[in-house]
């Protein structure tokens, strides 16, 4: 009663799910899932909590309240333990007792003979920003119990987080670099998962499964607003034709005659996915204009097909994003909110965010501001209206 490699948990629906697996004793502590008899009322209790959960965020996992384990017999059974502001308990102890802070997924089982009482499934993300430390011990996890990590585990998982960051950078320096001669500027979004199997998306980017890359991409697409009446703007579904990736299979729009398509879509056997908009200004008289509205919504089209492909991948695991806008020297928002809006100082922006899960899933609107509020403040444009909302709707 664990979970695979691809980071797919045991998280119980209900109150049944709970006590059918400690009926048949299928329930045991793993690398995913451990249980716990309280919430933790105590300071030395709300330790302990946190303890467990730091050291779940490594890899992600399951903690059950609400089952004790009777450590000689080696068995478990049902321990309900009191619901009331339990949630809002756990939530804390991870938000303030975990640094760097983690948010966690509860889900609560009330049993039908007391509803005030029941279960609680704390399901940890796989952490991007792990090791987690509680006064100021990491911790990792083990086959079926929490340990200490020692200083070189610490100093290697640090080393791999900055290298995988290196890594989609210089990816990202090569997309750009192969579209020298084009001199357009250009969104590049890339995401890569961590920590995942390396052939994860195999059967997803086989040619003979292109319908359910389409179908993902439709999906991500129809989550936006839609143009006004006689507006038309590029999007992911505009990349329909084949294109060659090695490892994967590309998407792309149709060429223009001595032009690159305008969007390209690459998906890859590790899961890994890169999006690319081409044409993010447009010449208005002598001015560069930016087209800030469309970069909000290729960027949301860009998290939500990401959110796609982890769902249909099965992944919860985390994900290292990083985006690159080039070309944009000199170059003013449209929708900048002075009369004489500032023009653009660099020639290039970055941006790269880690992402678990949850964020994935419930917070797209979140992530697409971390990725592009900083260039709408420099270009003075109004992030509270150009930007979607944390739960990834737009205002009207």
């Amino acid at each position: 009663m664990a979970t695979d490699i691809t980071g797919q948990l045991w998280v119980p629906a209900n109150e049944e799910a709970v006590t059918a697996a400690l009926a048949q004793g299928t329930f045991a502590e793993s690398h995913w899932t451990d249980a716990k008899a309280i919430t933790g009322d105590t300071d030395g209790e709300r330790k302990e909590t946190a303890r467990d959960i730091a050291s779940f965020a490594n890899d992600g996992g399951v903690l059950v309240i609400g089952v004790a384990e009777d450590k000689k017999a080696g068995t478990f059974h049902a321990a309900p333990v009191p619901l009331a502001n339990a949630v809002e308990k756990l939530e804390q102890i991870a938000l303030t007792r975990l640094q760097p802070p983690l948010a966690v997924r509860i889900r609560e089982i009330r049993t039908v003979a007391d509803p005030s009482v029941g279960y609680l499934a704390v399901v940890i993300p796989a952490s991007p920003d792990a090791p987690h430390q509680v006064d100021g011990r990491y911790y990792g996890r083990g086959e079926r119990t929490r340990h200490f990590l020692s200083d070189e585990e610490v100093r290697r998982m640090l080393a791999a987080r900055a290298q995988r960051e290196e890594d989609l950078i210089e990816r990202l320096d090569e997309l750009r670099s192969q579209d020298h001669a084009e001199g357009r500027a250009t969104l590049y979004f890339v995401a890569r998962p961590i920590g995942a199997p390396r052939e994860m998306a195999v059967s997803l980017v086989r040619e003979a499964n292109r319908q359910r890359i389409v179908r993902i991409t439709q999906e991500a697409a129809a989550r936006l607003p839609q143009p006004g009446y006689g507006q038309r703007r590029l999007s992911v579904v505009d990349a329909y034709q084949a294109a060659h990736v090695q490892r994967g299979i590309g998407l792309a729009s149709n060429e223009l005659e001595g032009q690159l398509p305008d969007v390209e879509v690459h998906h890859f056997e590790s899961g890994a996915l890169e999006v690319i908009f081409r044409g993010v200004i447009t010449d208005q008289r002598s001015t560069r204009r930016i087209e800030d509205q469309s970069l909000a919504f290729w960027m949301a089209e860009a998290v939500a097909l990401l959110a796609g492909v982890a769902a249909e991948c099965e992944f919860r695991g985390s994900w290292l994003v990083s985006v690159l806008i080039s070309r944009l020297q000199k170059a003013a928002a449209i929708s900048a909110q002075t009369g004489y809006p500032p023009s653009y100082q660099g020639a290039d922006y970055t941006e790269s965010i880690r992402v678990d899960a949850i964020g994935l899933q419930e917070q797209q609107g979140v992530l697409v501001r971390a990725l592009l509020a900083p260039l709408f403040r420099d270009l003075e444009v109004d992030t509270r209206v150009s930007l979607p909302n944390p739960d990834g709707t737009w205002k009207s």
